[in-house]
């Protein structure tokens, strides 16, 4: 099989030790875990949340960060970790539960974890293997302190596609840093025609809670100012090169955190972003060029815009069709006193848009199906806003055909796709190899 996806959940064991996880279907070459502190699908009074992937049992990254609800002053906390593919922590930079990765298995993978407080939380994965997926790395370095060019080497090959990630502002080098303090999620996608990124800050020892969130579709990572709404740090994705990737620093400060990252080889790769629509009903994203195996959902639940925006709130979703999908959500209020934060997990969505108190649901949509050129989604709750949604998606060489029915969002043109020979064709902002 060309290109393999699977995603699914696993329960966290209540101690210590190895577990396997078997019904994936293939052996994978690099899985992606997400995260809340929930044991069952639903709300947590908690703005909780961990990312993590996992390629080997030495190549390896996770991050986490909490925010504490209904408490006078925010109390707030992140993290990552460079010999962990998951954990999740809490406020006070406790470890909840932690899981290294031991080895890619012929039908699926085995976690080892080395942290597990008795509480069987649920963590959502997307598997990803196949002979098209020919090379994949996680990695690190820190910021570039001044604008301009910035060329990351060692990745050992030319990636396709590039995601970067991190959950805590810092200098310090991992393998492992997790603290009390400010909570700075950041995660951003590029191909070599396309990038998205998105990022949010919570500030910890507030007494009226100051947090923001940050979008946008020409750059691949940022990180906010930590006294004010604007951006500190902003890089855009200039070039995938022969051993790595270079990126170009519009906004700089003097601060050098660390910042993970994913490298992929092969298949076919793409992003784009799109509108929540205001009515209910089917919505098909088109333009990609080929069948996505795989998407990936990002949003930080509000229209699109140029300049940071108040309140810590964004969703990640995975799906691989319409019966294997996960999403979750994070929220927290800024100028509230006492703080308000909360989170969702829903295994029966793909993209999930809330705010938090209640927590109320905005908008959320299922995965429908995965079309000839792009996807599907069903948005059974919706609201006037046109929140703007970013999306990546993995699949094999084009096959033809078009996206499904419903309301139809084709991708910009302005992208470059290369067949297995190397000849170039007109396509979606995508890379196929």
């Amino acid at each position: 099989m060309a290109l393999s996806a699977a995603s699914g959940s696993l329960t966290v064991p209540t101690v210590t030790g190895n577990q396997t996880i078997t019904g994936v279907g293939f052996q994978p070459k690099v899985v992606l875990f997400l995260a809340i502190p929930a044991t069952a699908d639903g709300s947590v009074a908690t703005a909780a949340q961990g990312f993590g992937v996992g390629v080997s049992s030495t190549n390896r990254r996770s991050s986490a960060a909490a925010s504490r609800d209904n408490v006078a002053s925010s109390d707030t906390a992140a993290g990552i970790d460079n010999s962990k593919c998951i954990y999740l922590m809490d406020y006070a930079a406790t470890i909840l539960c932690a899981a290294d990765l031991v080895s890619m298995d012929s039908d699926g993978f085995t976690l080892n974890w080395t942290t597990a407080n008795g509480t069987q939380y649920v963590v959502l994965y997307l598997a990803l293997g196949g002979t098209d997926l020919t090379n994949v790395t996680t990695g690190q370095f820190t910021e570039r302190t001044a604008t301009g060019n910035q060329s990351v080497t060692g990745v050992g090959f030319a990636p396709d596609c590039l995601m970067l990630f991190a959950y805590r502002g810092t200098g310090t080098a991992p393998p492992s840093n997790s603290a009390a303090g400010d909570v700075r999620f950041r995660l951003g996608v590029g191909t070599a025609a396309g990038q998205w990124q998105l990022n949010g800050q919570s500030r910890n020892g507030q007494v009226a809670a100051i947090t923001n969130r940050y979008q946008r579709t020409n750059s691949i990572y940022s990180r906010i100012n930590d006294a004010a709404d604007s951006v500190a740090k902003e890089a855009s994705l200039v070039s995938l090169d022969s051993d790595g990737f270079t990126l170009n620093y519009s906004v700089a400060d003097t601060a050098a955190y660390y910042i993970f990252y994913v490298a992929l080889k092969g298949a076919s790769v793409g992003v784009t972003s799109f509108n929540q629509p205001t009515a209910t009903g089917n919505q098909s994203i088109s333009g990609f060029g080929f069948t996505p195996k795989a998407v990936l959902l990002a949003s930080f639940n509000a229209a699109a815009a140029t300049t940071v925006q108040v309140h810590n709130r964004y969703s990640l979703g995975i799906g691989t069709s319409s019966s294997a999908r996960g999403a979750i959500w994070s929220g927290d209020t800024d100028a509230a006193d006492p703080m308000i934060c909360d989170s969702f997990l829903d295994r029966t969505k793909i993209i999930k848009l809330a705010t938090e108190g209640t927590p109320t649901v905005d908008a959320e949509a299922d995965l429908v199906s995965l079309d000839a050129d792009g996807f599907t989604l069903n948005w059974t709750t919706v609201d006037a806003t046109a929140r703007q949604i970013l999306a990546f998606a993995i699949g094999q060489p084009a096959d033809g055909g078009g996206g499904g029915g419903g309301e139809s969002v084709g991708v910009s043109p302005y992208r470059l796709r290369h067949d297995l020979s190397g000849a170039s064709r007109a396509g979606a902002r995508g890379l196929a190899c």
